[in-house]
């Protein structure tokens, strides 16, 4: 009786668990219909990323792969491939066994009717690995995924088929995947232009026994790639004279990223880039488009060495070009070093001087004075508070009761800041913000000539503002950022009025005499030229901006640690020479600018010595350009002030 019992417990329990792994079985195989993936998704191919930075023409100045993956275009012939992996991988046939394959490996393969250790073999166990590990299986469920997957794969792809999958997958190096983008980045050229030899070298990397590495293992490499190259010519694939020249060649690696133009300029777009949280570098592939012309950046660049030839080694200049129009930054050169990273164009900060001197009268002529109006050039002593501010002109030179012109043409201290203080020195102080001065500016009196500091690049987003006839929108090195996912981003700022055409006008139209008859008439500019020049206290800095065609220019010349030029190294003979070089290089010296006039400006002659319209053309009269409607008196017949 109790043998009876026991033999139906016995038989109870044996059902209850045939049962119980029936359930399990059959749930395991719903997770492989229900989560396995595709199997024309085993290959994991990584999506390329990386990062190109253009200039304005198009030009790759800079190539960085975060991950360098390139498929085998479509048109490749696999003839060579597939018999070169054939014979490396017989040529390893014994070194393969050795190396170790599960014994269950090797029986799932052969139930396919495949050898493992042939071409096919190894590619679907690669493919099968490659699944586990990634889906991170183990166990029976990993062992049922592994069967599924080469049955899937063996019965759908051929071994052609499978092999150039293959190709396309697997790491050939660090963040290098696939074949085509292994010779892009060992040897610098597409697969398609890549020697036999060289072929065969990246076939022996993934050839039946996993990775090998090309520098470490390259002795290794160049054996195996010449067994390939042998076989190759046996078996008829290749010529006796293809053969030897290739056998005589040797595979040269170059690794490493595409060269850098105009590092400094880079390094900068760079900065940008990632300081901006829009974008994800090394995570999604960026396309940065910038301003950066070539041309212009060579010739400035070759003016600088010409002017500093000869020349104490460790003075500096800056120069920076901007175009108004499209608002890129086509030039940004702060070293007389090319291979320098350090961009003083764009970091280094130095008083303006009188470069500065443009925004007053801007400011003044928004504020309703006129530009003949009358102003007296003597020492002043300006008061604020406890401070007493005493300016001094160059050479303690004073010129008097002067129409407001002469102060802006002639640089004259005292006169600006007279003229500063009648416009209010906050309305200046606000010009300066809203055309673009970047840092604290207050609203001292020493600010009118130029006390505080700015780079070259932000001295020209400044003067693009006055040159685009008030309208804000700062130039950038960075114009249009394209993403990986299709995301355009335009970097540009956009345009917004902060002055009226009238006075900017008024103001560039008066620089013109900077050039003509001012402080830069030496510099050798080209006809219509509006510049400023600029000198900080003991020559310390010099600086020329200049209004020209598209662009503005903007040169600075100075030391790093603040020392004196002496005289020479005033803006107007150290700076304003350099762009004048640059205008006469760049538009072969013969062209001349003009500034068209807004419809709200008119023209009248005025006498320079009354500030009163006239009709006498005479030595002391001079077209200057009004506001419609806000028109001075007109002379009498004898000279004295109409009604």
């Amino acid at each position: 009786m109790r043998f009876w019992k026991f033999f139906a417990a016995a038989v109870c329990l044996a059902a209850m668990s045939l049962y119980g792994g029936y359930l399990y079985i059959c749930g395991e195989l719903e997770y492989l219909k229900i989560y396995v993936p595709p199997v024309d998704n085993v290959a994991s191919y990584n999506e390329e990323i990386k990062l190109s930075i253009f200039g304005a023409d198009g030009i790759e100045m800079y190539r960085r792969y975060y991950r360098r993956s390139k498929k085998l275009p479509e048109s490749y012939d696999m003839s060579r491939l597939i018999f070169m992996a054939d014979r490396l991988i017989e040529s390893r046939r014994g070194s393969a066994r050795s190396y170790g394959i599960e014994r269950w490996k090797l029986m799932l393969i052969k139930s396919r009717g495949i050898d493992p250790f042939s071409l096919k073999g190894v590619v679907l166990n690669h493919y099968a690995d490659t699944l586990l590990a990634e889906n991170r299986l183990s166990g029976f469920r990993g062992e049922a995924v592994r069967w599924y997957t080469l049955a899937r794969l063996s019965g759908v792809y051929s071994r052609d088929g499978l092999y150039r999958m293959y190709l396309d997958a697997p790491a050939y190096g660090r963040d290098v995947y696939g074949i085509a983008a292994a010779s892009e980045y060992y040897f610098g050229k597409p697969i398609e232009k890549a020697s036999v030899l060289e072929t065969a070298f990246l076939v022996a990397i993934r050839s039946g026994e996993g990775y090998a590495d090309p520098v470490k293992d390259y002795a290794y490499l160049d054996k195996y790639a010449r067994v390939a190259l042998r076989g190759l010519y046996e078996a008829g694939l290749i010529s006796p004279e293809e053969y030897s020249a290739e056998s005589s060649g040797t595979v040269r690696l170059s690794m490493g990223e595409s060269p850098v133009m105009e590092p400094s300029y880079v390094e900068e777009v760079l900065k940008i880039i990632n300081a901006d949280k829009r974008f994800r570098p090394g995570e999604e592939s960026l396309r940065i488009y910038t301003g950066y012309n070539k041309r212009a950046s060579d010739t400035a660049r070759r003016v600088m060495e010409e002017s500093l030839a000869g020349k104490d080694a460790a003075l500096q200049m800056s120069f920076v070009l901007v175009n108004r129009e499209t608002m890129g930054v086509e030039a940004a050169i702060g070293s007389r070093v090319p291979e320098s990273r350090r961009n003083r164009a764009v970091s280094l900060k130095r008083q303006m001087a009188s470069t500065f001197k443009p925004i007053v009268y801007m400011t003044a002529f928004e504020r309703g004075f006129k530009p003949s109006d009358r102003i007296v050039d003597k020492p002043y002593s300006f008061t604020s508070g406890r401070i007493v501010y005493s300016p001094k002109n160059y050479e303690n030179y004073f010129m008097g009761n002067i129409p407001v012109r002469y102060g802006l043409v002639y640089s004259l201290n005292n006169a600006t800041v007279r003229l500063a203080e009648l416009a209010g020195l906050s309305g200046v102080r606000n010009m300066a913000v809203n055309i673009g001065m970047k840092g604290p500016v207050m609203p001292f009196h020493a600010m009118a000539l130029g006390s505080f500091a700015a780079t070259p690049l932000n001295v020209a987003q400044m003067y693009s503002t006055i040159a685009n006839y008030g309208e804000r929108s700062l130039p950038s090195m960075i114009l249009r950022v394209e993403t990986g996912g299709g995301r355009v981003y335009d970097m540009r700022e956009l345009p917004k009025r902060v002055v009226s055409e009238e006075a900017a006008f008024q103001t560039l139209y008066i620089m013109q005499d900077v050039v003509k008859r001012g402080t830069a008439r030496s510099a050798g500019m080209l006809p219509g030229t509006a510049a400023k020049t600029g000198t900080s206290d003991n020559f310390r800095d010099g600086w020329t901006a200049a209004v020209f065609g598209p662009y503005v220019a903007v040169c600075w010349v100075g030391y790093d640690d603040y020392r004196s030029m002496g005289p020479e190294g005033s803006g107007g003979r150290a700076a304003a020479p350099v762009i004048g070089k640059f205008q006469r290089a760049y538009f072969d010296g013969g062209v001349t600018f003009s500034l068209p006039p807004p419809d709200g400006v008119e023209f009248k002659r005025v006498s320079s010595r009354t500030g009163l319209l006239t009709d006498v053309k005479s030595r002391g009269t001079y077209i200057e350009a009004y506001k419609k409607g806000r028109l001075p008196g007109k002379e009498a017949a004898g000279g004295s002030k109409g009604g």
